[in-house]
């Protein structure tokens, strides 16, 4: 995998955004789970995509944590978003959360996130960690959909 694709991919994973980018596993829902939970389990799925790819994805998965947290908590995200999001083994499965979630409720995790890692991509962190071609976050698939 390169390393464009991988740091595409982290980003997807961080924001959770990757709604219409594929990916159909099935995925764990734990019970009783907390925004916080997700949040938390959120970061451990990027901190282990980025080990599994040899890359510091650490930045990007305080990000996703703190975007997680704040985003579930104020938008008032289902137990099932939650459950589905705290029990996700691998970004695939997240993906499937994200999917669930309304299109505002998207929104303010791309705009959360955004702001996060530098605005428009405007800090180096936040530029190598965007996908090729500079996209957006509005396209966490980098135009490979």
């Amino acid at each position: 995998m390169t390393k464009t694709k991988t740091a595409s991919l982290g980003l997807a994973f961080a924001l959770a955004v990757v709604a219409g980018c594929g990916g159909t596993q099935k995925h764990a829902t734990a019970k009783g789970a907390t925004c916080a939970d997700a949040a938390a389990n959120n970061e451990k799925v990027i901190i282990a995509l980025g080990a599994q790819q040899g890359q510091d994805m650490t930045a990007m998965a305080t990000a996703g944590r703190d975007t997680y947290a704040e985003r579930c908590a104020a938008d008032g995200w289902s137990s099932e978003i939650i459950g589905c999001a705290a029990g996700a083994a691998d970004a695939d499965a997240i993906q499937a959360c994200v999917e669930k979630l309304t299109p505002e409720q998207h929104q303010a995790m791309v705009d959360t996130f955004g702001a996060k890692m530098g605005g428009a991509w405007g800090n180096e962190e936040a530029k190598e960690s965007a996908p090729a071609g500079g996209a957006p976050p509005g396209d966490p698939c980098g135009g490979d959909e």
